[in-house]
Parts: C-alpha cells; sequence; structure tokens
C-alpha cells in the first residue's frame, strides 16, 4: 500500500515520447503537401509549415527522434546554463562539450535547428486545436470533412504531447539538480570536510588530508548525478595515490546513482490519466503528510482509494471513465474487454444480482435511484477531471467510424461517447454538450433504458459455478475419506476376533 519513493523509468518514456510527438509531426507535413487538404483548412498554417520543415530538414527519421529525445531530456540545462545546467550536461552526453567543457556555440546551434522549431509546432498546434474546437462543424460537406478530419485528429495529438512537456521538465529537472548541488557543496564544504575527516579517519587514511588536497579540485570537476553519488565516490578517489589503481578501482563506480535526490521523489508519468484506473478517485502515486511522508500506491482494478483504503467498487460501475476509454481506442491501445478483473465498460445499465428479484418492488426502486444517482454523481466526476481534454476526445466523438479498426468497436466508441457527453440531463443540457448531442443522435437515456434489471453477468455465473463445484468435490472427498476409514476400522475389528479366537 506504501512505499518509501517512487521513480520511473524516464528514460524510456522519453524514447517513447520523442516518437509520440514525431509521428504526428511526420502526417502532418505530408498532408500539407497536399493541396486539397491544405484548402480545405479553415486557417493560415504557413507557420506550422515552416517550422516542421525547419525540424526535419534534410536529416533521416532516426537523427530527428534522437535529437528530439536529447531536446526533451536536457531542455531546462540546455536553456539556462547555470552551474546545475552545465553539470547536468556533462555528466549525461558529451554532444555538447568540447574539451571537457560545455560549448555555447554548439548549444545555440542546437537550440536554433531543434529546440525552437519544437516549440514553435507546439505552439502552432495548440492555436488550430483551440480554432477546430470552436469550429467543429458537423454539418460541413462531407468531402470536406473526409478531408481535414485526420489533420485535426493529429493537431489534436500533438496539442496533447505538448501538454506532458512540462511535467516532463519538471522530472527531468529534478533529475539533473544532484549534478550542480555537488559540485557546489564541495566548493563551499571541501575544507569543513577535509579538517573533520584529518581529525577523525581511521588510521589507515593517514595520508586521506594529502589526497583530499590533490583530488579535492578534480572532484569538483567530476560529472557527477547527484549529493548521494559524489560522498560515496570519495572514499574510493583518496583511498589510491597510484593513477592505475585509482583508475582501475574507481572508474565506473557510480555510488547511489543519485538515491539520496530520488529517496524524496514522487515522480509520476503524464500519460498516467489514460492508464490509470480509477483515476478521477485519485488512484495514482501520491505523497502526502497524512500518509507519513511515505508514497501512496494505487489500489488495483475494481478497487478505489478511500483514504489509506481501499474499497471494492459497484459491479455496475466501470474502471475507466468513458473519455480514458475513447483515447485508449484513438491511440491505438488494446482493446477494451470485460472480464473477470474489469468492470463493464460503459455505466449504462443498473448492474443486480439474483438477490435484487428476492427484495420488495419498492426497496428495488430504491436500489434503482441510488444506481442513478450513483451513476449521475459519476458521470459529472470524470467530466471535471478530463474536461481539459474534451478537445481531442469529443472530436474524436463527432466520427467514430475514422477511429474503429475492428468490427463492433465503433458501436463501442459511440455507446462511450454518448456516456462522456449525452447520457444524463446536466450533460446534456450544458452549453458545451447540447448542439453535440443534438447533431450527433446521442439523446439522454431514458428511464426504461436504465430500469430493468439485468440478470448475473459471466464472472458471477462462473463464481457460482465454481462454488458450488467445489463444494460437490469437498463432499465426495469427506465421504470417500469416512467409507476408507470404516473399511479399515471393520478390517481391523475382524483381525482382532481372529487373534482371540
Amino acid at each position: 500500500m506504501f512505499q518509501l519513493y517512487r521513480s520511473v523509468n524516464f528514460e524510456d518514456f522519453s524514447f517513447k515520447y520523442s516518437t509520440d510527438v514525431l509521428t504526428p509531426i511526420e502526417q502532418i507535413q505530408t498532408q500539407l503537401s497536399d493541396p486539397d487538404v491544405a484548402g480545405a483548412l479553415s486557417v493560415n498554417a504557413s507557420k506550422l509549415s515552416s517550422s516542421i520543415s525547419s525540424l526535419m530538414g534534410s536529416r533521416s527519421v532516426d537523427d530527428v527522434r534522437s535529437d528530439l529525445n536529447t531536446y526533451f531530456r536536457f531542455e531546462n540545462s540546455l536553456r539556462r546554463l547555470t552551474l546545475a545546467g552545465k553539470a547536468d550536461i556533462l555528466y549525461n552526453t558529451d554532444r555538447f562539450t568540447t574539451d571537457g567543457l560545455v560549448d555555447k556555440s554548439l548549444v545555440d546551434e542546437f537550440l536554433k535547428n531543434v529546440g525552437d522549431p519544437v516549440d514553435a509546432i507546439f505552439d502552432a498546434s495548440k492555436s488550430f486545436s483551440e480554432h477546430f474546437e470552436e469550429n467543429m462543424r458537423t454539418h460541413e460537406d462531407p468531402s470536406t470533412v473526409k478531408k481535414t478530419y485526420v489533420f485535426r485528429s493529429r493537431v489534436h495529438n500533438l496539442k496533447l504531447q505538448g501538454s506532458y512537456l512540462p511535467q516532463l521538465k519538471s522530472i527531468a529537472s529534478m533529475r539533473s539538480k544532484g549534478s550542480g548541488l555537488a559540485v557546489q557543496w564541495f566548493v563551499r564544504y571541501g575544507n569543513l570536510i577535509k579538517d573533520w575527516w584529518s581529525v577523525n579517519v581511521p588510521n589507515s587514511f593517514k595520508e586521506f588530508p594529502t589526497r583530499f588536497m590533490d583530488f579535492r579540485l578534480k572532484l569538483m570537476l567530476e560529472k557527477w548525478q547527484s549529493l548521494g553519488q559524489s560522498l560515496a565516490k570519495i572514499p574510493c578517489n583518496v583511498s589510491y595515490l597510484d593513477d592505475v589503481e585509482r583508475k582501475k578501482h574507481c572508474e565506473g563506480f557510480q555510488g547511489s546513482k543519485g538515491a539520496l535526490i530520488r529517496l524524496f521523489a514522487c515522480e509520476t508519468l503524464p500519460s498516467e490519466w489514460v492508464d490509470n484506473a480509477n483515476y478521477i478517485y485519485d488512484n495514482y502515486y501520491e505523497r502526502s503528510i497524512a500518509y507519513i511522508g511515505l508514497v501512496m500506491k494505487p489500489c488495483t482494478r475494481r478497487f478505489r482509494p478511500v483514504g489509506v483504503f481501499c474499497e471494492r467498487m459497484r459491479p455496475d460501475m466501470p474502471d475507466y471513465c468513458p473519455h480514458q476509454l475513447i483515447y485508449k481506442m484513438f491511440s491505438g491501445n488494446k482493446p477494451i474487454v470485460s472480464g473477470f478483473t474489469l468492470g463493464p465498460t460503459v455505466f449504462d445499465r443498473f448492474g443486480s444480482s439474483d438477490h435484487y428479484k428476492m427484495h420488495h418492488p419498492e426497496t428495488k426502486r430504491k436500489f434503482v435511484r441510488d444506481s442513478w444517482k450513483t451513476k449521475v454523481m459519476w458521470n459529472k466526476k470524470c467530466t471535471d477531471v478530463f474536461s481539459d481534454y474534451n478537445y481531442i476526445v469529443k472530436h474524436v466523438c463527432l466520427d467514430p467510424s475514422q477511429t474503429a479498426t475492428t468490427p463492433g468497436e465503433e458501436d463501442t466508441l459511440r455507446s462511450l461517447c454518448k456516456d462522456a457527453f449525452c447520457s444524463t440531463r446536466d450533460l446534456v443540457n450544458s452549453t458545451s454538450n447540447k448542439s453535440f448531442c443534438s447533431d450527433m443522435e446521442y439523446p439522454s437515456m431514458k428511464d426504461d433504458e436504465y430500469i430493468g434489471y439485468s440478470s448475473p453477468g459471466t464472472a458471477e455465473i462462473f463464481k457460482q459455478t465454481c462454488i458450488v463445484m467445489m463444494f460437490t468435490i469437498s463432499v465426495v472427498i469427506v465421504m470417500m475419506s469416512l467409507f476408507t476409514i470404516s473399511l479399515f476400522i471393520v478390517a481391523q475389528s475382524k483381525r482382532g476376533v481372529m487373534k482371540q479366537s
């Protein structure tokens, strides 16, 4: 339930993120070269086109992806060449160094060819996305819709990727500060540490002060990741006077690998809003004073956090909001399948069991009313939490057939879109959804669609069948055991009688 800290695999995510950004950029560049698409757009795309051309240039796709990965990982350090920034660059990459020092001319050239165009692309995609969101044009000419729908999808997706960047910068910044901290720590406190060690080190380190003075400047220039790593590396460096021995024993020594800084980390990836079940109930990694400073882990599926505990969810409540599932399908994630560990895909039926049938009619109606209230509150919470992503979710709902790739997916998408924007009176009557629901023919759900209990689901039937089978097997085993014991007792009795006779 709790853990000391949470550290994500930032390097792998950064590379994947670079691919996720580059893919729509390439696709948009191809579409903008099509006169029909460019002519069908209601905005001037020249700035976006020129920024993409500046980024892509004549380089290969792999080279551009590598540059993007470098920029996303070191953007803070490259933009601000402070002591911490330079230490971060020196330790993690030799791309911007000359003779062991950071070369500002290489940094400026990289920012001109990669950093500035990427930022311009993100800005342009955000402006385009906002324009497209205000002008959905659900009644425009079908041929025009066909030409621009995919373009708009890619622009919305690019805006979404751009919104992830600040959180990635935050993770990168926290991880790079250790380098600068280590350098500054030795500059300010090196003499104090030397004096303390000269008094307190064991006899085997009697030559430590001299060695420390010889290595102090070198230590300050070492490419260390964190204070913890710096402290861990001191004994190794000062214990060997001979350069060959020091290189043999200390080169590649990584110490704590930044454990001291990461000990206080609670890192979350920006894409977790899509992947985490019950995200609307704050079901994600979180550090809080209420948890004695520890990191609380998210609950498993079919459970949601309530304080420091996990509570089982109602059987008719989904694990994911429709907004999450719509984007999952849009981004090509694995198909949505309800099973023994997953709840229903859509919150559109009152999920009852056999016990429901035994209750009084008034009690049944109360169950249904309570379930409907829960659904209304759940929909409202989903809408509030994921409203920032409506621009891309609602766009997918304009034409689910464009996203569906397998039979049945279009119907699933339409059900999810209806659940997200048009399933309750409050949603339909909201200013942002009223015309949308009318245009897309997503009417609010009628009472008789929701009321009318459902029969037990597959999971419930399987569970009951397993219980009956286990009980039957247990009874058979017990009866066979009793029968065997009885035979044994009878046999022993006969043997005793024969001996007596």
